[in-house]
């Protein structure tokens, strides 16, 4: 049985304004959709329809007819001007959240929610959330609360579940994806100054006749004003910038050299000091780069794009 629905009619200016929209540069991703949205809910198609063509569930049609319905298209800007407002997140007020996240608790609990911390601080869960997904070069001191109990025949290695916390290290890393190099630094926050201070040893461990190419995410400490007057110099014309979408290959290249050194020197060491993590995570560096090796995909193009069809359906039929 097909599903019906009922056109909503458009005045010739919404129309233009919805195709405008739905084209222009400056709007959202998501702005752009609820136009595609609306103007194939003009025709009359069924909302499973357009949620197949578009891309998208079938309740977030009826959110956007019902959207448009209330308001018309300053309902759809509406909503976009609210997200962009929710996203700004400054470097200051991710660092009194992360401090905040690691030195306190909260009254009758033993560690934070994205929740309470919001309330706590006058801000939204998904602010909190986006500042602790941003937490990944951060590195925990743990020490266990008992010693390791080593393999034994016919007994595994054994280990408490609970640790003791000793502080944190940040970890910067510029990953070289032809040769596989690291250059790492360790430093005791994540801010501008100290992103300035690895700028500085790249500067200095890159061959001065190379220019260098940072890939990097929008991170804002990457945008800080101490980054911006470090490039003015004209001998550093030769580092040049370059910001990429999450997700983006290039920055998967260090997360997967993250994941080697947190699985095989961070995730099943014992640390009682914050130097003695960061010895660790120095002694890792320089064994690595006595033999590099640069991570090569071997996904197709043809690959990706299957399974991105393939999640295209799942997000249309749930299933």
């Amino acid at each position: 049985m097909v599903e019906s629905a009922t056109a909503t009619v458009l005045s010739d200016a919404q129309r233009n304004e919805l195709r405008t929209l739905a084209r222009a540069g400056a709007s959202t991703q998501k702005l752009a959709r609820r136009c595609r949205i609306m103007l194939l809910v003009a025709q009359g198609l069924p909302n499973r329809t357009i949620a197949r063509q578009v891309g998208v569930s079938r309740p977030t049609v009826l959110a956007v007819r019902s959207a448009f319905a209330r308001g018309g298209v300053e309902a759809l800007r509406h909503d976009q001007q609210r997200a962009r407002k929710r996203r700004k997140l400054t470097a200051d007020l991710e660092q009194k959240l992360i401090d905040t996240t690691l030195h306190s608790k909260p009254l009758g609990a033993t560690h934070w929610s994205t929740r309470t911390l919001a309330r706590h601080l006058g801000l939204s869960h998904m602010t909190v959330q986006r500042a602790w997904q941003s937490r990944k070069s951060q590195i925990q001191a743990l020490d266990r609360t008992a010693p390791l109990l080593p393999l034994r025949p016919g007994l595994p290695e054994r280990r408490t579940h609970d640790y003791k916390r000793h502080g944190t290290t940040t970890l910067f890393a510029a990953f070289d994806i032809l040769s596989g190099k690291v250059i790492g630094q360790c430093a005791s926050r994540h801010r501008g100054k100290e992103f300035v201070k690895f700028l500085n040893q790249l500067e200095r461990e890159v061959p001065p006749e190379l220019d260098a190419h940072l890939i990097m995410d929008n991170y804002s400490i990457h945008k800080s004003p101490p980054v911006q007057r470090w490039l003015k110099p004209k001998k550093r014309r030769r580092f040049h910038f370059h910001f990429t979408p999450t997700g983006s290959s290039w920055l998967n290249q260090v997360e997967r050299w993250f994941a080697e050194i947190t699985n095989k020197r961070i995730r099943r060491g014992t640390f009682d000091s914050v130097a003695a993590l960061e010895k660790a995570i120095y002694e890792y560096l320089a064994a690595w780069n006595q033999h590099p090796k640069p991570f090569a995909w071997n996904a197709t193009a043809d690959i990706i794009l299957a399974k991105v069809e393939r999640c295209k359906e799942l997000s249309v039929t749930g299933h």
